[in-house]
Parts: C-alpha cells; sequence; structure tokens
C-alpha cells in the first residue's frame, strides 16, 4: 500500500511490519523500566531476589533495544537475519511473560489491564514478524533479488 506520507529511509513496502515490531518493543521498554522500579527499591526483598529482578529488566531491554536498532536499520535493507532478532525477541520477552505467569500464577501483575496489554503487544508482535517473513522472503529487494541469507553474505 503506497502512501503519500514517506518516512525518510524506512521501506514502504516494510512501513506496516516496520511499526508492529517497534511499538512494542518500545512500550515494553519503557512500561517495564517503571514497573520494575518497586521492586528494586523494596528493602524486603531479598538482595538475590532483586539482583534477578534487575537482571531480567536489563536482558528484556537489551532484546526491546536490539529489535528497535534491527527494524529501523538492517529491516529496511531487507536483511533475512533479522527475523531471527525478532523470533527470538517474541519467544523470550513477549511469550516468556505467558510462560511466567503460567508457571507462576499468584506472582502475576494483579492488574487485568497488564494481561489485556501484553496479549495485545504480543499479536502485535507476532504480526510484525510474519509480515517481515512474507516481505523479506516473498518480495523483491530495491536490486530486484529476493532477500535471503546468500544475499547477507558479503
Amino acid at each position: 500500500m503506497r502512501t503519500k506520507f514517506r518516512v525518510p529511509g524506512l521501506d514502504e513496502d516494510l512501513r506496516l511490519a516496520t511499526g508492529l515490531l517497534t511499538v512494542p518493543a518500545a512500550g515494553h521498554l519503557l512500561g517495564y523500566l517503571f514497573a520494575v522500579k518497586p521492586h528494586l527499591a523494596d528493602q524486603e526483598w531479598p538482595a538475590h531476589a532483586r539482583f534477578h529482578a534487575l537482571q531480567s529488566v536489563l536482558q528484556s531491554s537489551g532484546w526491546d533495544l536490539c529489535v528497535l536498532a534491527a527494524a529501523v536499520g538492517p529491516l529496511q535493507q531487507r536483511k533475512a537475519w533479522t527475523l531471527w532478532i525478532f523470533g527470538g525477541h517474541l519467544a523470550a520477552v513477549q511469550a516468556g511473560y505467558f510462560a511466567s505467569a503460567a508457571i507462576l500464577p499468584a506472582g502475576r501483575p494483579r492488574s487485568r489491564t497488564d494481561n489485556v496489554l501484553y496479549a495485545v503487544s504480543t499479536a502485535m508482535s507476532a504480526a510484525g514478524v510474519a509480515l517481515a517473513w512474507r516481505q523479506l522472503r516473498h518480495r523483491p529487494s530495491a536490486d530486484g533479488k529476493p532477500a535471503t541469507r546468500k544475499d547477507d553474505r558479503p
């Protein structure tokens, strides 16, 4: 779909996929930083538990930053390896939330809003991965060649 509003540096065919990948990653990055702060400051938590909360936020933030960087950089150059980053983020960060909630149901957030936001975010990420995969595998790159792993090699 072509529109008259262009974003410099973004592949027009990948715009929707880019949005579906970046919005959840940016939202998670900002939301998780605020959500974990009370846990890190809670002196009733053992230091080791606070260590793991900090470790978790740093790991998840790293995934989020990788998605943001890959979506606006290498994905726009139709680099197929970016799909591994997006898929890893979907599995580790997005699906990891629901796995954690299933394993430790008493520890999940009390707010239903958190669960709904995560479900929407996960659906957006999954749709973004699917659209990116479709574009990279079935549409030619700017030079007319399919975007394959072979094209990524120097």
